[in-house]
């Protein structure tokens, strides 16, 4: 027993070690260390004229919406056109009738209108069934295909774009595309705000999770 608390100790006392050096690593050398971070998940391209302007689903400000109606105010494209949303079948019985939860594309649709985007300019996909954004861009592209779309501004957060591009190259290899990221204020020093340091976090995870996928498909 003596044993093992002794080990215990030591333990505990080796990782307080580790990660107050880390810590203090951070602390005092933040402003090197910490930008590249962010700075990689950011691969915002130069916009360019396309045939629609597409809007990632998952927004909890009007940054990617703003960021879309500057683009499509500029001329840069006739069209703006985002996803249904995510449907769970399973929670569908648990609705009580007349019960009305709106979708975030209709969230979209009311805040383009407010912003004088006729309606006609704005398309729905079906993404019902899409549950991340690889099933989400997958979709989209498949709408491009019926419609004889061949080129696309994708439009999502900046932490997004890395992401957006390595799988657009995977699942829609076929049609051109400019990944665009919209305004993020603070970004560059995402450490130093809550939002920020868990959204940066969850793109490293999801990061993750597609290279697994990319170099599962390559072994399988």
């Amino acid at each position: 027993m003596k044993a093992l608390l002794k080990w215990c100790i030591r333990k505990v006392f080796f990782f307080s070690l580790l990660f107050g050096f880390f810590g203090a690593l951070i602390f005092f050398f933040s402003e090197t260390l910490l930008p590249p971070l962010s700075g990689f998940l950011d691969a915002s391209e130069d916009p360019a004229e396309t045939e629609a302007i597409v809007v990632l689903l998952g927004a909890s400000q009007p940054d990617r919406i703003l960021k879309a109606h500057e683009l499509y105010s500029e001329g840069l494209a006739p069209m703006i056109l985002f996803g249904t949303g995510f449907s769970d079948q399973k929670l569908e019985s648990l609705k009580p009738e007349g019960f009305v939860w709106p979708a975030s594309s209709m969230r979209y649709i009311v805040a383009l209108e407010s912003l004088g985007v006729p309606r006609d300019s704005i398309e729905l996909v079906n993404t019902a069934s899409d549950y991340d954004t690889a099933s989400e861009l997958t979709s989209i592209g498949t709408y491009a295909r019926a419609n004889n779309i061949e080129s696309l501004t994708l439009v999502s957060s900046k932490s997004h774009t890395r992401r957006i591009k390595i799988i657009w190259s995977r699942v829609n290899p076929d049609i051109a595309s400019f990944v665009v990221g919209a305004e993020a204020p603070g970004f560059d020093r995402w450490w130093e705000q809550g939002n920020l340091i868990r959204g940066v976090g969850y793109e490293y995870a999801a990061l993750t999770k597609e290279l697994y996928r990319q170099i599962s498909a390559l072994l399988s």
